[in-house]
């Protein structure tokens, strides 16, 4: 998470110097900015305590379920109106992250009893996240996108550090992070690509479009480890990712 958060804050730092977009500081939005990160960083933490805990095919669709909270927040919280149309996207996109990152075997008999405390973490970071993001909308506006994307990145990366040393766990060696370092890397690059781009999304007003859209990345990481692990997807995975992408090319058209 430290050697991530920092390549995706440096990355983003020399975004922001290339570029040179116009820059408004306004110390009442950094501070908005600053504890909209913060909040930002419990709900990965969550994730990765209920990962820990239980399997990720039980895990994964309960954290999934951020983007309904998310929905419910734009509609309380930024006036949004939950057409028919976004109302056919949420479901497509949710039914579609269910039947992708669903383990209906681990659902089943054979895993009857789960980690109590699992589903709590995971059911903490669904309604963190699901309220977080929609945030970003805020200091977005205040200081566009890349700006507030470097502040996220980079609170989180000292989030991060800090809580290494609030727990005293000791930092891995190079050694033992230098077989994933191209992966570490390449996942820091592309989430200084994402967090902005979705930042722009929430900018547009279309909260539930763009949660669904944003949380559908599951799919993504369903194909990109069928190809390269030569997994085969399983019919409900199959049929999961033509659900998102449906969805996704519905809500490209509205």
């Amino acid at each position: 998470v430290i050697v991530r958060g920092g390549v995706s804050a440096v990355t983003l730092l020399f975004a922001l110097l290339i570029l040179q977009p116009p820059l408004s500081l306004n110390f009442g939005s950094f501070v908005v900015a600053i504890l909209i990160s913060i909040l930002g960083y419990f709900p990965f933490l969550f994730f990765v305590k209920a990962l820990r805990m239980e399997k990720v095919g039980i895990v994964a669709p309960i954290a999934s379920s951020w983007i309904v909270v998310a929905s419910i927040v734009g509609v309380l919280f930024f006036n949004e109106a939950i057409s028919t149309e976004k109302l056919f996207v949420l479901v497509a996109v949710i039914a579609g992250v269910i039947l992708t990152s669903v383990d209906f075997k681990a659902w089943g008999g054979g895993h009857a009893v789960f980690s109590k405390n699992a589903i709590i973490f995971a059911l903490a970071a669904a309604f963190l996240w699901g309220f977080v993001f929609p945030l970003f909308q805020l200091p977005s506006e205040a200081f566009g996108a890349l700006v507030f994307g470097l502040i996220i990145e980079t609170v989180v990366f000292l989030c991060a550090v800090l809580h290494l040393l609030i727990t005293k766990t000791h930092m891995p060696l190079f050694s033992a992070i230098k077989p994933h370092l191209k992966a570490i890397l390449g996942a820091g690059v592309l989430t200084a690509v994402y967090t902005p781009v979705v930042s722009l999304g929430y900018l547009t007003g279309n909260v539930s479009l763009v949660s669904a859209l944003s949380g559908s990345s599951i799919v993504v990481a369903v194909l990109v480890a069928s190809f390269f692990f030569k997994g085969r997807l399983t019919v409900l995975q199959d049929a999961g990712a033509e659900l998102i992408l449906l969805g996704t090319i519905f809500a490209s058209m509205l």
